[in-house]
């Protein structure tokens, strides 16, 4: 198959849709990449990539063609002009390539306005149109405070829809999307799939190994922006009473990392609490082997509570237990594989009670580790993962229709 990939986020940013990408060259296939510039998670573009410069390369057997988009930099303006600027630029250049494609795979995270390039390839082409659905739109706005009533999150709400019911397949990455999904938006049911995100295979190869340093070490690995509520860990940790020595280390960047650094010198915590920026992905197995255990937390929005953020994935492949603030489709997956302990957001002292126990018994993060690896094992590799998107792919161009997807096939 020749296939078009619509990604507004690509190489160098360490994404999955890297793996995917790769993956798809692995099996034979030709991929090309629309794309922006990558300044996700930097607030500036690369020197690199400035003036022009590098906006057609191969990466990996990739061809990548680069479309201009404005520097994301810091508030809701600049993050908006950049997400509007790739929809921009992503339909002009859909509007004049060559359509020598077979089929347009868009990987939609936040927001799904960087499926309108997509959308307009198929248009043009005729050919079948996948969108990836890794964030619910248009509810993933109510994490910004944007209510049901007001006019952009309408407005919102009549794009995705239509963009929605426009692809031929939707892979949702939580089982949870289906419902909203048929409900909200429209979508037929028998175009909706299952793609888990993947875990890191260099993540899997820890196998629960811990690195010793005389301290209990949790680590949380990722973005930390509003969605994330890393916060419901930092307001925890006055509450805790173990007595042995523990670490929080908070590896990423985002657009909370400021407040959370303000917010761990107001609780006077910092005796407790580590933060580093964003780390290559070459250097973040040594966080996933300092870990005693991982930590989870997302914000309780009913959007927010639905999703299945990847680092689940590459926590359990890791063999660890994993402390989570969440509800909905998080929660519901951990008290189901049993690989951790879930408490609810904006109760500090619950959470502190499940961070103590899980400090004090060694013998239940054992369990919790190899239950969360054996799950990982059975649904959420590399392979598992692709010979579900494999499958997918070859029956919309074999019979243009979608294979319906079991959820975890091998209860």
């Amino acid at each position: 198959m020749r296939i078009i990939v619509v990604s507004q986020i690509y190489h160098p940013t360490p994404f999955r849709i890297n793996d995917i990408v790769a993956a798809l060259i692995d099996a034979g296939h030709e991929v090309k990449v629309i794309t922006g510039l990558p300044d996700y998670g930097l607030k500036k573009i690369p020197q690199a990539y400035r003036w022009g410069r590098r906006r057609r390369e191969w990466i990996d057997g990739a061809e990548v063609v680069r479309v201009p988009t404005t520097a994301r930099r810091t508030g809701v303006f600049w993050r908006a002009l950049n997400y509007a600027s790739f929809a921009v630029s992503g339909w002009l250049y859909a509007c004049f390539c060559k359509k020598d494609f077979d089929i347009i795979l868009n990987y939609e995270t936040s927001p799904i306005f960087q499926a309108i390039p997509a959308r307009r390839l198929k248009h043009r082409s005729k050919k079948p149109f996948v969108l990836y659905c890794l964030d619910l739109w248009p509810e993933s706005l109510k994490a910004w405070q944007i209510k049901e009533e007001d006019w952009l999150f309408k407005i919102s709400a009549k794009i995705s829809a239509k963009l929605y019911r426009s692809a031929d397949c939707v892979p949702i990455s939580s089982p949870a999307f289906r419902s909203y999904l048929e409900t909200h938006s429209g979508v037929p049911s028998q175009r909706i799939v299952f793609w888990p995100q993947h875990g890191e295979t260099h993540f899997a190869a820890i196998d629960g190994t811990v690195t010793q340093t005389g301290f209990f070490d949790f680590v949380y690995a990722g973005n930390m922006g509003s969605v994330q509520a890393v916060d419901q860990f930092l307001y925890a940790i006055p509450y805790m009473q173990a007595k042995r020595p523990y670490r929080f280390h908070f590896v990423g960047g985002g657009s909370e990392l400021t407040n959370l650094k303000s917010l761990a010198t107001a609780l006077s915590i910092n005796d407790r609490v580590i933060f580093y920026d964003q780390k290559p992905a070459s250097e973040m197995p040594y966080f996933y082997k300092l870990a005693d255990v991982f930590l989870l937390s997302l914000a309780s929005d009913s959007a927010i509570a639905l999703t299945l953020p990847g680092k689940l994935q590459g926590y359990m492949g890791a063999g660890k237990p994993i402390a989570a603030v969440a509800g909905g489709a998080v929660s519901d997956l951990i008290k189901k594989v049993e690989c951790g302990v879930v408490s609810t957001t904006d109760k500090p002292k619950q959470t502190a009670a499940q961070l103590d126990y899980l400090i004090e018994n060694e013998r239940a993060r054992w369990e919790m580790g190899r239950n969360g690896q054996k799950f990982y094992n059975n649904y959420f590799t590399k392979t598992a993962v692709m010979d579900k998107i494999l499958t997918t792919l070859n029956q919309l161009m074999n019979n243009n229709e979608t294979p319906y997807s079991y959820i975890y096939e091998k209860e």
